[in-house]
This record gives C-alpha cells, structure tokens and sequence, in this order.
C-alpha cells in the first residue's frame, strides 16, 4: 500500500461501507465468503465507474467466441475472467494494480482488506476534489460579481455611474470590451474592430489643417456678438463648404505622402 492509500482498520472501513449502504460483519474480513465478495466488488466497481458491472461483463462476452465441448464450464470461466477485469481495470484507475483471479474465486482476510482499504481511499479522495471544486466556483463567482460594480478599482454605483456620464449599459459594456478604438459591423451582424478607423497621428493632422485653412481663410467676429463666448471663433466663408475643405486635404496628402492619401478618409471625419 501507499501514503496516498493506507491500509486502514476494519473498523474504518465498515464505517465507510455504510455510506454506500452496504452492510458488512467483522466475519466477513475474518473469513471472506467468494459469494458474499462478489456483491461487494460488484458495488465497489458501479461506485467507481457509474455503470453495472454485469453489462460490462456482458459486452465483454460478446467478443468472446465459444469453442468448447462444454459451453456451461467455458461461459462461467469466462464469466469470472471477465469480472476479474473489470475489477482489475477500476481498480488500477485507483492506483492498484495487484488484483487478481485469485481474489475473487478464493478471496483472503488480507486481499479484502487492502483492496477495501484502496475503494474507501479513493472514494473519500473524490469527495475532497468535488468539494474543492465547488468552493473554488462559488469563491470565483463572488469575485465576478465584486469586480463587476468595480470601476478602475473603485466600488462605485453602476446606475449612477452611468446617469452621470450619460452612458448606457451597452455603451459601457463597449467600452470595457474595447476600449476607445472604433469598431463596426461585419457582414454577419457581429461587432468586429474598424480596421479602417483614422488613428491619432491622422487625427492630429486633420485638426491642424483645419486650424491653418481657418487662420487662412476664416473671418473674425466684429466685436462681441451675442451667443458667442469664445472671442477667438472665427466662421469660414459659405463657399468653403465641407467637402472643399475635404477635397483640399485629401489633395494635400496625396503630395506629401501618397500612402497616406490612399487611406480611406470620408468626409464624414
């Protein structure tokens, strides 16, 4: 046996076989029934494995071709072969491998006692994991729900985060995705990423050429007029209309710099 799966007492292991309501007598370590084992390994392997022993042994048969002057002696050999490996195979699962033919036709005080002893090992094994699992779900749920009223790390109000900046939960759902950079729809309907989006050097160049075709072309307000805060606005002639400014950008960057004249800039930008 291994520190993994100890021999444990007879005690322990009668304990533990009533979980899986099966009753059990000392005498049935002291002088093991083949009979009476049977039923018992015949659980231990639907335990372990979560189907019947019998059907397994069943579908193993049926690759078994007969040829025998004797078919009754041949199927129960056959029969008690085949239990011996469905028992070998669960078992070997659990980490023990030294199950044999004898254990289940002349079963020992011993053999019972650490094949038992390898069933309850694993059997409480398995419960651990499970509840592991599941608290480590419940724990990962809980931070998910945490995290989802967190902004930047501060617990804030959702409803009222998006009152004050005028967003909606779509919106902001967006903009957690992705960030700010500009996305559209594919031909499927799906949200993908806008490829075609200006990035902030072309950005920047627009606004600056917009400001010097304005110092150029704009004209001052006489003095304060009302409606207008700003002293510094000016108003570009109604000639210039906006895709002669457009026109007049897109021919500048085809001289400067011909990759970028190539670009896709509507004069929606």
């Amino acid at each position: 046996m291994t520190f993994e799966s100890p021999q444990l007492q007879v005690s322990e292991i009668l304990a533990a076989f009533k979980e899986f309501d099966i009753v059990m007598l000392d005498n049935d370590f002291r002088s093991p029934d083949r009979l009476r084992w049977r039923e018992i390994y015949a659980t231990m392997f639907e335990a372990l494995s979560g189907i019947s022993i019998e059907s397994t042994i069943q579908t193993i048969l049926k690759e078994v071709k007969m040829n025998s002057a004797n078919p009754e002696a041949f199927e129960e050999a056959a029969g008690q072969i085949a239990f011996t490996q469905c028992l070998q195979r669960v078992m070997s699962g659990c980490g023990y491998k030294d199950i044999s033919l004898k254990d289940i036709i002349h079963p020992g005080p011993k053999g019972v006692r650490r094949i038992s002893s390898v069933f309850v090992n694993r059997s409480r094994h398995d419960t651990r994991v499970i509840g592991f699992i599941e608290e480590t779900a419940e724990r990962a749920a809980c931070r998910e729900k945490a995290q989802a009223k967190d902004i930047y790390g501060n617990p804030v109000c959702r409803s009222t985060f998006l009152f004050i900046h005028c967003l909606g939960k779509s919106r902001l759902d967006s903009l957690q995705k992705s960030s700010l950079s500009g996305r559209d729809k594919s031909k499927r309907g799906d949200r993908i990423y806008n490829t075609k989006a200006l990035d902030p050097g072309d950005l920047e160049r627009i606004v600056k050429y917009i400001k010097s075709f304005t110092e150029d072309n704009g004209l001052a307000l006489p003095g304060r007029v009302p409606g207008y805060h700003r002293t510094g606005l000016k108003l570009l002639p109604s000639q210039f209309t906006k895709i002669k400014i457009w026109r007049s950008y897109k021919a500048v960057c085809e001289e400067t710099d011909p990759e970028r004249g190539r670009k896709v800039v509507t004069s929606r930008t």
